[in-house]
């Protein structure tokens, strides 16, 4: 099912018959990071479960809505602006409002967390 983003971008519902390759403009890669999510005037720790150069998936979440704006907070203090383009259950998929060089500082750690996985 394709949803209509704020963006006026056509975004893939979860579970649509589409690949995720063609569905997806970046390439996902998993890691396990602890971060907050900052919504208002409330926070909620998560885990950051992949990222790419357009956003991240978060595993943890409550009460976010698609189209909702937050702000994501790894542990080292780096926040990042984000918005909810879609949630199930307790994950969420957010995108930032312009993708990520691989030089920025939240990509660079996150890489970093992802290397010391392995």
């Amino acid at each position: 099912m394709a949803v209509q983003s704020s963006a006026g971008a056509t975004m893939m519902a979860p579970g649509a018959d589409e690949p995720l390759s063609s569905r997806r403009r970046y390439d996902r890669r998993k890691v396990m990071a602890n971060a907050f999510v900052h919504h208002g005037d409330r926070f909620q720790h998560v885990r950051v479960m992949n990222y790419s150069h357009g956003g991240l998936m978060l595993d943890g979440t409550f009460g976010l809505m698609p189209g909702d704006a937050i702000e994501v907070e790894l542990v080292s203090g780096l926040r990042i602006a984000a918005r909810v383009v879609w949630s199930l259950g307790g994950r969420t998929g957010v995108a930032f409002p312009v993708s990520l060089s691989p030089a920025h500082p939240v990509m660079v750690e996150l890489g970093h967390r992802e290397r010391s996985r392995a």
